[in-house]
């Protein structure tokens, strides 16, 4: 540790890392861009803090002191609690959210939208939040501003099978949230749907 990280562990001018990983373990598969960003805050002056999910104990950089553990999922009044205590201990100047980065979790990102928003970060509103991660929200929020986007329908069963028509095959077949490509599926007919 250089010495102008470890000045940065005494400074009272925090920024809070907060994600709520899971699976177990995931933590290896982005460990590096973690140790990277705590370093990266530590060279700039600033103390890293955090709210994780109990997966992040094993972590090189966990410190019991800046960090708190909650169970996977956060749920608000323990989330509240940790934050409360932490603003009493630091000086929080910004939230990172890294949830969304490398999830697109969408419930820590509305829990955290709140805290950031009455601190005056620069932040998405919770609604900005849901709308951008809904895809058929979105597409509609698109449409209404007269971008152009690819053309969409919503499907929520086999009733809505009929409006289709007029889409050209094949056809993406996927959920309104969620991230990757989980769950996406190319039909080539309307019998793979």
């Amino acid at each position: 540790m250089t010495e102008r990280e470890d000045n940065s562990l005494t400074n009272r001018k925090a920024i809070l890392l907060t994600d709520d990983l899971s699976p177990k373990g995931a933590f290896k598969a982005r460990g590096g861009y973690y140790t990277g960003l705590v370093t990266t805050l530590r060279e700039t002056g600033f103390t890293d803090i955090g709210i994780f999910s109990t997966d992040f104990k094993d972590a090189p950089f966990f410190d019991s002191k800046r960090h708190r553990l909650l169970p996977g999922c956060f749920e608000t009044s323990s989330y509240q609690e940790a934050f409360e205590q932490l603003s009493s201990e630091y000086e929080i100047c910004g939230i990172i959210d890294l949830t969304q980065t490398f999830s697109g979790s969408r419930p820590l990102a509305r829990l955290i939208a709140p805290f950031a928003e009455r601190r005056d970060f620069p932040v998405n509103s919770p609604s900005a939040v849901l709308l951008a991660n809904n895809k058929y929200l979105t597409r509609r929020a698109l449409e209404r501003a007269g971008e152009r986007s690819v053309g969409y329908r919503l499907i929520t069963g086999m009733k809505d099978l009929p409006s289709l028509e007029g889409l050209t095959w094949p056809v993406i077949l996927k959920p309104v949230v969620g991230a990757g490509s989980s769950f996406v599926y190319k039909c080539r007919s309307e019998s793979e749907l």
